[in-house]
């Protein structure tokens, strides 16, 4: 018997499959008769155009066919790729992938030891870490830069991380226009509409106020997404920071913490690792983008 066949897949289960039916039987039960609040017209339309019911309030009541006509439809895996093109993740499935978060509005800086509030060269750090470990599949902002207008951050947020690294985006934004942006910076590095929409860098994280209450800038940028075509290893990974070695020979070699590692390793990373640059005639597409939003 070869090691491959003797490999197998853990599952953690919680929920038996009757249980489960029943869940996903009430969520079709609330579509269909408590219905959704739809705050935006065009989506009200296609949602009407569709087959669904719009009463009092914006109230939208969804078909539980209707449901279940577009699970079925829809894509079983997204494939997404970096900066360079490489294909780097399969979303999908009981696939997980490991990135960093968002919107911090303080930052601890390892090299200095101080808590501060976050600004753009934070988010510029944190692209450029994430970028050298291998571990890390995406990146998005980390963080909000006090030292922009609020209405600017995202954007300005969004050109740092493509600038210091290539590796997929998770984006955030205030609203339609400054997501139209990010796209327009993907077009730029992927070289035009057509390649970006064949192989995707960007993923747009957006969610409603409530799950039954989707208000007018969260639709409008699921309808972009749509529009353009936005997605909303097999390797075993061995930690580099956590050790597994034995007391003694964990003092002979400077009894050091997991935190002391940790900020070793983001100082080195911080002084030697240099991600790929972005030509230059992008990066002035891309200044030019951001340019003509801040105006």
């Amino acid at each position: 018997m070869s090691v491959k066949s003797r490999l197998f897949t853990p599952t953690l289960t919680f929920l038996s499959d009757h249980n489960k039916d029943k869940i996903h039987q009430a969520a079709l039960d609330i579509l269909a008769q408590v219905g959704m609040k739809i705050l935006h017209a065009q989506a009200l339309d296609l949602l009407v155009a569709a087959g669904c019911k719009v009463e009092n309030d914006h109230i939208v009541k969804i078909p539980s066919d209707l449901v279940l006509q577009a699970i079925d439809r829809s894509s079983k895996n997204i494939a997404v790729y970096d900066r360079q093109a490489n294909h780097c993740m399969d979303v999908g499935g009981r696939r997980a992938y490991f990135g960093t978060g968002s919107d911090l509005i303080f930052s601890y800086y390892a090299i200095e030891n101080e808590r501060h509030t976050c600004v753009l060269e934070d988010v510029c750090r944190a692209a450029r870490v994430a970028d050298a470990l291998p571990n890390i599949d995406f990146i998005m902002s980390f963080a909000h830069p006090s030292d922009y207008p609020p209405q600017l951050g995202y954007l300005v947020s969004f050109q740092a991380m493509a600038a210091h690294s290539s590796k997929p985006i998770v984006s955030t934004a205030r609203g339609r226009d400054d997501l139209a942006q990010m796209w327009q910076i993907c077009c730029v590095l992927r070289g035009s509409a057509k390649r970006l929409r064949e192989k995707p860098l960007m993923i747009h994280y957006s969610d409603p106020i409530s799950p039954l209450k989707h208000p007018f800038y969260s639709l409008g940028k699921l309808l972009f997404c749509a529009e353009t075509c936005v997605p909303l290893r097999e390797t075993q990974w061995r930690p580099g920071l956590i050790s597994r070695i034995g007391y003694e020979e964990w003092q002979s070699a400077g009894a050091t913490s997991l935190r002391e590692r940790s900020q070793k390793k983001v100082q080195d990373i911080l002084r030697d690792h240099r991600p790929v640059p972005i030509p230059a005639e992008q990066a002035r597409e891309i200044q030019k983008i951001v340019d003509q939003f801040a105006n």
